[in-house]
This record gives C-alpha cells, structure tokens and sequence, in this order.
C-alpha cells in the first residue's frame, strides 16, 4: 500500500482528524482502473484472475469519495453479476443459485410468507410473475436446455420456458417456495437425482 491522501478535504480536518476521510495511493501492476476519485487517483481497481474478478477499493470507508460513488459502483457490479431477475420486481423474495456437474439448481424463498419477524408478523402473501435466468454466468451452455420445477418431495416436472439468447424466463407462482433445475435438455433429471 502507499501513502494515505485525504480524499476529501474539509473544515474539520484540523479539529477532529479522525473525521477525514482518506485513500491508499497504490502502484497498479496488472489491473484496470474502473473508477477514479476527482483528482485522478484510483478509487477502484479490476483484476481478472482465471474465472474470477477481484475488485480492489482503495478508500478507507466505502464512502470515503461520497456516498453517489459508492452507489452507482455497487449497483453496475451487482448488475452484472445478476443471475437471476424478478418482474415485477420485489425484495421478498430471496435467490440461492447453485452449480454442479453442468446443471444449475435454483431456489426462490418467498419471505413474504414468513411472517417476519419469527412468523408473527403480517404476510404480504405469494409473489406472481416472470423470473428471468442468466444462464451464461452459470456456465450453461448447450443449444439445448430444459427447466425443471421440483416439489417438495423432490419429484420433477418439465416447466415451459422462454429463451432470449443467454436469458431463460419462466412465468412462476411462488408461494414459500420454488426450486428449479436447469440443465442439458433430456438430461437434467439424470444429473440431478442420479436417476431417472
């Protein structure tokens, strides 16, 4: 690391130091600069390393160039890295996405049927619509592909889907609970429960 350099100089700075806010002046060897504090100094840094990225912020505090910064940083990386998609959209329900042996599974949790907080509170009741899939992040890539709906005795049944290039789109009702697999058509059961 190199020196600290206030990002952010102010009027308390004399008075309360600990108030200033500062960033790590770093030598880039091997990284892009994705974003850059006003007088030109890193503020975040990319690195590809196999199939991963590593982001580097150089601020002392996430907000240490403002709070807009950070913000707009952390909403184009989340973009990005978005698997998984709701329309309308919702923040009651929770996405796990999981990969194995060329399939992915994915579980939907509808909080809002939990009754938060430990079950006592209201429910807001199931969530309708279309859960779009990206399937190039999860390394899904045949031609053809097939989605699967699981119940909760783990029997599966074929759901009928949309594709628009690396973008699956299944029209479901989530009551708690949806889980989905998704993988080579003809093949994704097999894969899955090691059966048929």
């Amino acid at each position: 690391m190199g020196e600290d350099l206030n990002t952010l100089p102010s009027q308390w700075d004399e008075l309360v130091p600990s108030w200033t806010a500062f960033h790590n002046r770093v030598r880039i060897v091997g990284a892009e600069v994705a974003e850059r504090y006003p007088n030109g100094d890193p503020l975040l840094l990319h690195h590809t390393i196999d199939n991963g990225d590593v982001w580097f912020y150089t601020g002392e505090w996430l907000t240490s160039a403002g709070d807009q910064n950070p913000r707009q940083i952390l909403r184009g990386l989340l973009e990005k890295a978005r698997m998984v998609e709701l329309n309308p959209p919702t923040d009651q329900i929770q996405s796990f996405v999981h990969t194995r042996d060329g399939i992915a599974i994915v579980a939907l949790l509808n909080h809002g049927q939990a009754g938060f907080p430990q079950g006592f509170g209201p429910k807001t009741g199931s969530w309708a619509g279309t859960v779009t899939i990206r399937t190039t992040g999860l390394g899904l890539v045949p031609q053809k592909l097939e989605v699967l709906g699981l119940d909760e005795e783990h029997a599966s049944h074929q759901l009928e889907f949309t594709r628009e290039d690396d973008r699956l789109s299944i029209r479901l009702d989530i009551d708690e609970l949806a889980q989905l697999a998704i993988g080579p058509e003809g093949d994704t059961k097999q894969i899955l429960f090691g059966s048929d």
